[in-house]
């Protein structure tokens, strides 16, 4: 008598039966009205019948006729064989699941929802230790909602054993995931296709870069760049991602963020990358030092054969230089402030020296700027001066009659002359490309001796 004692269902297929009737009786037992053996009682009138044959699952009148020399009588029993119950099942509820992941739960105390034989009772393990035990409905189904503490952190290995009214047990075993733990933010940095210039110093010239980084496999990483949402993409197996932006951005400062959201819904801290787009050099001077630009300062023009060279630029930017004239190149960098200087190691030619300067930035563009000076180490040609107007006395003085006198000249081309008048600088003279210049007085002389000199 398998399972309840008191409800007349077995899962012994050959079951034993008891009864009592008058002492040394002889019991008839008969299965649905036909006759399969019989018994006979003891001195006490107990008696044991095991059935002949296996009896099919199912429901069986049985029947014990007793006779006597007295006479005769029977009782009844109906009883059910039941030897096999329907294996359970279990899942959890579309309230604690993820739509998509099998057995993956967001929290700890998930439910369950499952099917096994109607009127069973339905044990729940997990790893193996029992939790709890919950009665099956008429329409076999079950529920059971964990408790806290009962599953932990990652794979649970769950079992569950039906036990039905005849003590049949069948079992299923399963796993739940529970991921309650948000995802380490992800990391976030130019790719290596797109970070140009200095590697890692988030400056590039792309305008369309790719960024990349690591997050949980199969999460999804948020791109925004400020406030605006770009996209998401799916971290791969190997825990990678990439995105490449699909709107051109303009020169200028920006910070891109991402965040990693599981497959369970839970959302990761904020990672951020600040990143400078930068498609061109902006400025670029290159001037010969002061206290190397002999003569008039700024004219490019020096008698120094190996001036040194100042300028300014982007800051860090590495230039390269080269004279056409000597074939010498120099390479140096700016420093953190734009400012450059360097010397050459020849000595330049005389006349026009042609340099053409190769300038690139940290964001790996390049610009080429030319720059031109001259080196003139030969002394000019001395000058001459005389009036418009004159005549010569016996005494060797020149004597003019204009209060306006003009004057005129030869001196070195494309050279600078000062007029000097009795010992003081007067003015300057431009001579022209013949080398012929010549000067109008502006301001009337007075009547006297006047002491003139052009300086070349």
């Amino acid at each position: 008598n398998s399972g309840s004692k008191d409800d007349s269902i077995t899962n012994f297929t050959k079951p034993q039966f008891v009864g009592s009737t008058a002492p040394n009786a002889t019991v008839i037992i008969k299965i649905n009205g036909i006759a399969v053996g019989q018994a006979v009682a003891d001195s006490l009138g107990n008696f044991t019948f095991t059935a002949p044959e296996t009896l099919t699952d199912g429901t069986y009148n049985l029947e014990a006729e007793a006779k006597t020399a007295d006479g005769s009588g029977s009782a009844k029993l109906v009883i059910t064989i039941d030897s096999v119950t329907d294996k359970p099942t279990f899942e959890l509820s579309p309230e604690s699941s993820v739509s998509g992941h099998k057995g993956l739960t967001p929290t700890l105390t998930p439910s369950i929802v499952g099917t096994a034989e109607e009127n069973a009772k339905v044990d729940i393990y997990v790893d193996n230790k029992l939790v709890a035990s919950v009665d099956v409905d008429k329409d076999g189904n079950w529920s059971y909602e964990f408790k806290d503490n009962e599953l932990s952190e990652g794979e649970n290995s769950i079992k569950v054993v039906a036990v039905d009214k005849a003590g049949n047990k069948n079992e299923t075993t399963d796993s739940i995931i529970t991921d309650t733990i948000p995802p380490e933010k992800p990391t976030i940095e130019l790719d290596d296709s797109s970070d140009s210039g200095i590697k890692n110093d988030n400056i590039t010239n792309s305008t369309l870069p790719t960024f990349i980084g690591v997050a949980e496999p199969g999460s999804t990483v948020s791109i925004y760049l400020g406030l605006k949402h770009l996209g998401e993409v799916i971290v791969a197996k190997d825990g990678t991602w990439s995105y490449t932006l699909t709107t051109p951005l303009k020169d200028g400062e920006y910070n891109i963020t991402a965040t990693a959201t599981d497959i369970a819904g839970h959302t990761s801290a904020t990672a951020n990358l600040p990143f400078t787009i930068d498609t061109r050099i902006s400025y670029f001077s290159a001037e010969i030092e002061t206290t190397d630009d002999s003569g008039i300062v700024g004219d490019n023009v020096t008698n120094n054969t190996r001036p040194t060279f100042t300028g300014k630029t982007e800051p860090n930017a590495i230039i390269s230089v080269i004279n056409s004239e000597t074939g010498e190149e120099v390479i140096f960098k700016a420093n953190d402030k734009g400012e450059w200087t360097f010397n050459f190691t020849s000595d330049s030619v005389e006349g026009v020296n042609n340099l053409t300067f190769t300038v690139e930035d940290v964001a790996g563009n390049k610009k080429d700027f030319s720059f031109s000076y001259v080196i003139d180490t030969v002394a000019p040609v001395p000058p001459t001066v005389s009036l418009e107007d004159f005549v010569v006395l016996p005494n060797g003085i020149i004597l003019s009659g204009n209060d306006l006198p003009a004057l005129v000249g030869t001196a070195e081309p494309k050279s600078t002359i000062l007029l000097m008048r009795d010992g003081k600088l007067y003015d300057s003279i431009e001579v022209d490309s013949n080398g012929t210049w010549n000067y109008q007085f502006s301001n009337k002389f007075l009547q006297g001796a006047y002491d003139i000199e052009i300086i070349s």
